[in-house]
This record gives C-alpha cells, sequence and structure tokens, in this order.
C-alpha cells in the first residue's frame, strides 16, 4: 500500500479475496468430507432457521430476528458504501458514475454468497462441536471466537490448514490496506491541509508508511492486554 498506493489495495484485494473465499469453501469442503452429513443432524433446530419474523428484538430480549437486521443492515451499508473513506477512495478510481454506480450493485450480489459460505461454515462448526466429544473438550474453557483457530490446528491436514491461516491474514489485511490508505489521503489533504499538487509521491507513501507502524504498533501493545470483561477469566493451560 506504500509503495502502490490505491493501484496496490485494490489489486491485492483481488487476491485476498480469492484466498479468503477458497480458504472457507475448502474447509466447509474438508469437514463434510471427514463427518459427513452427521454434522448436520447435530445442529439445533433455532440455528437452522434462516428467517425469524416472530420477533423484532425491541424490548423482546431477541438477539437474532429479520426486522433488526433489515434495519441495521440498511443504515449500516448505506452509511459504509456511500460516506466510508476506505470505499470513497476505490469509487473515485472508476471511469465515470455509470461505472461507479455498477461497482456497487456488483459489490452488494457478491457480497450475499461470501457472508453464507462463511454462514455455511459456521453451523458445519457448530455441528462439529456438537457431534463430537474430542472437539468439544479442545474447547471447554475458551472463548467463542477461538472456535475456527481450533479446528484449523486440530482438525485440517498441513497445506489445507496453511490455505485457511493465509485467508485469515487476507481478511485482516484487506481491510488494514484500505484503512492505511485512507489515514494517508486524510492526514495529508484534511489534517495538514496540502493541496494534491503541493503532495509528492513519497511524502505519500512515507505517510501511509507511518500509520502502518504505529498500526502495528498498537496492536503488539494491545495483543499483550487483557480483554475488557476477560481479566478476572481463568486461563486454560
Amino acid at each position: 500500500t506504500s509503495l502502490g498506493g490505491i493501484v496496490a489495495d485494490i489489486w491485492s484485494d483481488v487476491v485476498q479475496l480469492a484466498l479468503l473465499w477458497g480458504g472457507t469453501l475448502a474447509a466447509a469442503a474438508a469437514l463434510l468430507a471427514q463427518r459427513g452429513a452427521v454434522l448436520l443432524d447435530g445442529l439445533p433446530p433455532e440455528r437452522a432457521r434462516t428467517l425469524v419474523f416472530d420477533a423484532t428484538g425491541l424490548g423482546d430480549g431477541a438477539t437474532f430476528a429479520f426486522w433488526p437486521m433489515v434495519l441495521g443492515g440498511v443504515f449500516l451499508y448505506m452509511s459504509y458504501y456511500g460516506c466510508d473513506q476506505s470505499q470513497a477512495q476505490r469509487l473515485l478510481t472508476a471511469r465515470g458514475d455509470a461505472d461507479a454506480a455498477r461497482a456497487l450493485v456488483l459489490n452488494g450480489l457478491l457480497r450475499f454468497p461470501l457472508v453464507a459460505s462463511y454462514c455455511v461454515l459456521g453451523l458445519l462448526l457448530a455441528g462439529l462441536l456438537a457431534t463430537d466429544p474430542s472437539f468439544a473438550a479442545l474447547m471447554e474453557g475458551r472463548r467463542p471466537d477461538s472456535l475456527v483457530p481450533v479446528f484449523l490446528t486440530t482438525q485440517l491436514p498441513a497445506g489445507l490448514r496453511g490455505l485457511l491461516v493465509a485467508g485469515i491474514l487476507a481478511a485482516a489485511m484487506s481491510s488494514i490496506d484500505s484503512a492505511l490508505n485512507s489515514l494517508a489521503a486524510v492526514t495529508l489533504e484534511d489534517v495538514l491541509d496540502r493541496p494534491p499538487e503541493a503532495q509528492s509521491v513519497w511524502l505519500g507513501r512515507g505517510t501511509a508508511l507511518g500509520w502502518g507502524v504505529f498500526a502495528v504498533a498498537s496492536g503488539l501493545a494491545f495483543a499483550h492486554g487483557d480483554p475488557v470483561g476477560d481479566v478476572h477469566r481463568p486461563r486454560p493451560a
């Protein structure tokens, strides 16, 4: 991102998407090949419901329902695709308004099967947790977000395990590289108030690199601290 700017940002995201999606599908296929349909039989019935219309989430205690997701999703994705700098900078690279609109439509259409594949893998892992006592024992005392890492390190063969790790890193990078490029642009144009003609290539690269170093240092600092609410939770040996 520092060397190539928005061009590197966009093309690296294409490669990262292929890694992430391919790794997710490969993991789901491997899990089904190893365990078969017994995984689906182990799913709790409430997890198999795709559309929940009998809850509103407005004071009824429901945490999963159709209408809250529709309402929240409209505002969430309108703000993300309409106002977020990391998305706006990509739209500004389009040849014209029609190409930008087409990119937004394709983004919305392709997002559904991508997220659906994540959900399918999650359901298969829930079935594995319910039907495999040894895997459930490995998850004992761990946070729910460790489900995928434990699955990767204990259930997948070498090679496929590496593909999935690369996919996870790609997912993180695809968010970070856009943010770094956005931070560099906002810093130079909005904070330092430097017009584009006064911005040298090396100044832009240096600013992006500086934000990258700051992000890495911050990540390492927070990684060595206790998560909020977990300070007094006993850690597994």
